[in-house]
């Protein structure tokens, strides 16, 4: 049964061979079907019309414009055309019918009351003479006009062989025509694009940017569109030789193209075309914001936020030979765009957090942090050190500080300096820190004692045992402390529980440790100095435990060696500040993954240190509260076996959900902001974050560098 367009007036049904498509009114949405029921008129149909009735009502598509619509032809096979969301009919060339009149497949049609061709590309071509000439533009152009307006001509370029008097349509969007036949103007004078800007709108006069231009009957023009349209939508490559095949017939008339012109901005590409007829318009690969394509936007946050490299994104673009930036003004997008848009992020979030906390400590709840330093480079020749203060409870990065090696004086003196500046602003904005738990750096026990003295002092027991591992291996390897070798793991896993269960008491914690002297004799119940009696914890062992154990003799040289680590005095000391069971674990698994955004191999100015590490931060505080553990399909909670070489052993690791990363997508939107903030310029400092004062030196040499002359001069090779 065919289907009939309810339009007064038009007689269109759905027939075979015709490429009219019917649309049904949008009955779920109350307010946009009004405004189709008003625009169409029908005597018959008021806006109370039921569901019911509209369900099996439609129009066709000659009352939409262009624009409205989604679908475009792919190739040669044809696609169902879409209405956007917001489409409203709005072709109407036909007056609404009289009151006494019925529309609808029963009445023949009348008499013509408008222009519409039933074959469309034979009547266009009946308006062309020899060459694709108008015959007469008094009544073709307009026919021809509306031919385009109504979609009724949507042929693709490939589909019709060229000959004389036949139209040759592309499926290209149309994006700007001439009413007149008249080249479209174009708002960009040549050299004023380069390869990410042009100067369209309001003029950024900060910006002088370097031209490059295809000259082949190729140049572009640029259209400012300060794009509505969401910055997710897919990004598509494509070969230049597909893309440029669109533009070998005239969009509107289907005419040769007798001229086209090119401008590739970074990674946009823009095509001004003109056809034998004289119809011109302008096509681009990408939106404009305030004269910058946004795509190039894009590509520089993109590169930035997820941690990458230009050099990263340029050979990969080399390697595929795709367009893109370059490198200068990848830098200066940096600087004017990326950078400040992190750092307000930033602080925005620290200050949540911030006041998060303060409100926790009204209701009583105490502060206990967690903080350790990680270097750009290991060894005496780092350039920069980020101290990092974590929140023990959830996990979260509370505060950083970044410091270069001449603020300290030399490398291995930055750690103690950022402590104490970090420590000075947290205080600074009211917050009562009760607990701070370190490793046990000498330099930063010294801090601690002397200028902090009301914040408990906790020591990181994972540094403690790290260190205490290598110890006992470093003796095992001596001949006759082989048994120290095979009891290393039961050793750490002993501190670790002396730890774990002391409970803040200082001298059960040291009582417990201790104990380990009397296990690894075989020895699970004994008398202390003061006549106590105590025993070991554990389970009682079995015979076959008993009898394979290696068990030590207290007066053999491997027992001397162990009681020798084990009642260390300062490690005795320092088990005093192990008792809460504080580790910094957490803030080392954060250091491993800034190595995402700040890797060694890599160097960084100071504020691209300090703008990565903010990045870094923000990743680890929305993913470490609410990342979870990954179930399967069952429900079940999903882990891996991993085989680790230390202990020659297979271990079950969790696996994790993926991460997320909403804040990229904030930021996204603040730097295309701040693109379309006219008082932010292009190459000005003031559109920039400000450095630190006084400013830092550039490298950390303690000499001048000398005139470049002279170092040619002294050069001398050994070969």
């Amino acid at each position: 049964m065919p289907t009939y367009c309810i339009v007064p007036g038009c007689n269109e049904k759905s027939r075979k061979g015709r490429t009219v498509s019917f649309h049904a009114f949008p009955v779920k949405d109350s307010a946009r079907c009004k405004l189709w029921i008003r625009a169409i008129k029908h005597p018959n149909i008021g806006e109370d019309a039921g569901i019911e009735m509209l369900k099996i009502k439609t129009v066709c598509s000659l009352h939409f414009k262009q624009e409205d619509f989604k679908g475009y032809l792919a190739g040669m096979k044809w696609t169902r055309p879409t209405l956007l969301e917001t489409a409203v009919p709005s072709v109407f060339a036909v007056a609404p019918l009289e009151e006494d009149e019925q529309a609808g497949p029963s009445h023949a049609p009348t008499a013509a009351k408008r222009i519409r061709l039933q074959n469309p590309i034979a009547s266009a071509a009946g308006i062309l003479g020899s060459g694709g000439q108008l015959q007469d533009k008094s009544t073709s152009q307009d026919t021809l006009s509306s031919i385009v307006d109504t979609g009724a001509l949507t042929l693709t370029a490939s589909s019709i062989p060229l000959k004389t008097g036949t139209l040759h349509l592309t499926s290209t969007p149309v994006k700007s025509l001439s009413d007149q036949g008249q080249p479209t103007s174009c708002p960009d004078t040549p050299g004023t694009l380069d390869s990410s800007f042009s100067t369209i709108g309001e003029a950024d006069e900060s910006y002088k940017p370097d031209t490059t231009v295809t000259p082949t009957s190729t140049s572009s023009s640029s259209s400012e569109d300060e794009s509505t349209k969401d910055w997710k939508e897919k990004k598509i490559i494509v070969n230049e030789s597909c893309l440029m095949s669109l533009f070998k017939f005239c969009q509107i008339c289907g005419n040769p193209v007798s001229s086209k012109s090119v401008f590739d901005c970074g990674a946009q590409r823009k095509v001004k075309w003109t056809c034998l007829v004289g119809h011109s318009g302008t096509w681009s690969s990408s939106p404009d914001v305030r004269g910058v394509a946004e795509v190039n936007l894009l590509s520089a946050a993109a590169v930035l936020f997820k941690g990458g490299t230009y050099t990263e994104l340029s050979d990969w673009c080399k390697t595929m030979q795709v367009q893109m930036i370059s490198e200068t003004t990848f830098y200066e997008m940096q600087k004017a765009y990326l950078h400040p848009a992190i750092e307000d992020l930033y602080q925005k979030q620290r200050k949540d957090i911030l006041a998060r906390v303060y409100l926790e400590q009204l209701d009583g709840k105490t502060l206990h942090l967690a903080g350790d330093g990680r270097c750009d480079t290991p060894g005496f020749s780092a350039k920069y050190c980020h101290y990092t203060f974590m929140l023990d409870d959830t996990k979260e990065i509370l505060h950083t500080e970044l410091l270069q090696s001449t603020e300290a004086g030399s490398s291995v003196a930055m750690e103690p300096l950022g402590f104490k500046r970090g420590m000075r602003e947290l205080q600074g904005e009211g917050l009562d820190i009760e607990v701070l738990t370190t490793d046990r750096s000498s330099s930063i026990r010294k801090i601690m004692r002397e200028e902090f003295p009301d914040v408990q002092h906790e020591f990181d027991i994972w540094h403690t045992a790290k260190g205490f591992r290598k110890k006992i291996q470093t003796k095992g390897r001596k001949k006759g402390n082989e048994f120290l070798g095979a009891w290393s793991r039961s050793i750490i896993n002993h501190m670790w529980y002396a730890c774990a269960s002391s409970k803040g008491d200082t001298e059960k914690v040291k009582r417990t440790w201790q104990s380990v002297l009397h296990h690894v004799c075989n020895v699970h119940e004994w008398k202390d100095e003061d006549g106590q009696t105590h025993q070991c914890e554990h389970a009682p062992l079995t015979a076959q435990e008993l009898r394979t154990r290696k068990w030590m003799k207290k007066d053999s040289l491997v027992f001397e060696n162990l009681s020798l680590l084990v009642n260390d005095k300062r490690l005795t000391k320092d088990l005093e500040q192990m008792a809460l069971f504080k580790h910094t674990g957490s803030l080392e698994v954060f250091h491993s993954a800034l190595l995402k955004y700040l890797p060694k191999r890599q160097g960084f100015s100071f504020q691209g240190m300090r703008e990565r590490g903010h990045l870094a931060i923000m990743e680890h505080n929305e993913n470490i509260v609410k990342r979870e553990q990954a179930t399967t399909n069952t429900g079940e909670p999903r882990s891996n076996q991993v085989y680790c070489k230390r202990s020659k052993q297979w271990v079950l690791k969790k696996i994790f959900n993926p991460h997320t990363y909403q804040f990229i997508d904030t930021l996204v939107l603040s730097v295309l902001d701040r693109r379309r903030n006219r008082n932010i310029l292009y190459k000005v400092p003031t559109s920039s974050l400000a450095l630190p004062q006084p400013a830092l030196p550039p490298n950390i040499a303690p000499v001048a560098k000398p005139p470049k002359d002279d170092a040619v001069a002294a050069f001398k090779s050994r070969f």
